[in-house]
């Protein structure tokens, strides 16, 4: 567990910054001090593993906090979070003794592997630092020191690795550590990727997914059939209560189409007197036998 205390006068950025370290699994807020002086206070009583030191802050500055911790307190490894950029500031404070010097410009990821790669003894820089001392100390100046101090940096961190077998296939340098800030435009791919696909896990579970299929069956009412006597046979057209409705007496049920059987009725008519037709024939014949024959429609 990464052992970690923030020293910025500012409570917000204390705030923000407890925030991202809280959320991981490998890392611990041990306390937050808003100047350099509680801030010092603070590394000698607890001891933390990784020391967040702006520059700006009321009493001692984020250097004299660097040095002295530095001097006092080996264990603590220094990262310099600010909003200070500028070539000379970065080359005094790791003379000072920062294990790296980080722009509150970074994103919270970059911010967590510099954490990280600190707490092992690399040294970090924002994205660009490096070039920039290099450049400044090849064209002289007052920052010559710092573009060596920045090559022997790098040297440092080769070194650690080689030592580090254990941790050599995770953190191989073979050149300066530079931070680099991935595009916004892959990170909003990536962001996308992982909520399109939560949201297809979660509708899969939840939805119901309907389809119709042919089957075969026999449909029965699943209550007591009742039995119900019409005024006139017909065929039924069209039924205007629910199953399960009650009813009151002289409601209508259904209505019936009585064509079919009006049609059917007269074709027995017919039939009937075909048959009367020829019972009649058959009385004649049989006229002188005294018998006499009768057709019934029952």
């Amino acid at each position: 567990m990464i052992r970690i205390l923030i020293i910025d006068d500012l409570k917000t950025v204390r705030q923000m910054l407890r925030m991202f370290v809280e959320g991981q699994p490998d890392m611990e807020v041990v306390g937050t001090a808003a100047d350099g002086d509680s801030g010092l206070e603070q590394i000698a009583e607890l001891q933390p593993d990784v020391a967040l030191v702006d520059l700006e802050m009321p009493g001692k500055n984020g250097l004299e906090v660097v040095r002295i911790a530095g001097q006092n307190y080996p264990n603590t490894n220094i990262l310099v979070l600010t909003t200070m950029d500028g070539v000379e500031v970065v080359s005094q404070a790791l003379q000072a003794g920062a294990k790296g010097y980080l722009l509150k410009t970074a994103s919270e990821e970059d911010l967590l592997s510099a954490i990280r790669s600190v707490h092992k003894g690399f040294v970090q820089l924002s994205p660009g630092m490096l070039e920039r001392l290099v450049d400044a100390g090849n064209s002289g100046g007052e920052a010559s020191m710092s573009s060596d101090l920045a090559i022997a940096a790098a040297d440092d961190v080769t070194a650690l690795a080689e030592k580090s077998p254990t941790q050599q296939n995770l953190y191989r340098f073979d050149q300066p550590v530079v931070l680099r800030q991935s595009p916004v435009w892959s990170r909003w791919i990536l962001r996308t990727i992982v909520f399109a696909s939560a949201g297809a896990i979660l509708w899969a579970t939840f939805a119901k997914i309907e389809s119709a299929v042919p089957a075969q069956g026999k449909l029965e009412p699943s209550g007591t059939v009742q039995e119900v006597q019409v005024p006139v046979p017909g065929v039924v057209s069209e039924i205007y209560i629910q199953e399960g409705a009650t009813v009151v007496a002289g409601e209508i049920l259904m209505r019936l189409d009585a064509r079919v059987s009006t049609a059917e009725e007269g074709a027995t008519q017919e039939t009937q007197n075909l048959l009367q037709e020829e019972l009649d024939v058959f009385e004649s014949l049989l006229s002188n036998s005294g018998e006499k024959l009768t057709w019934s429609s029952d």
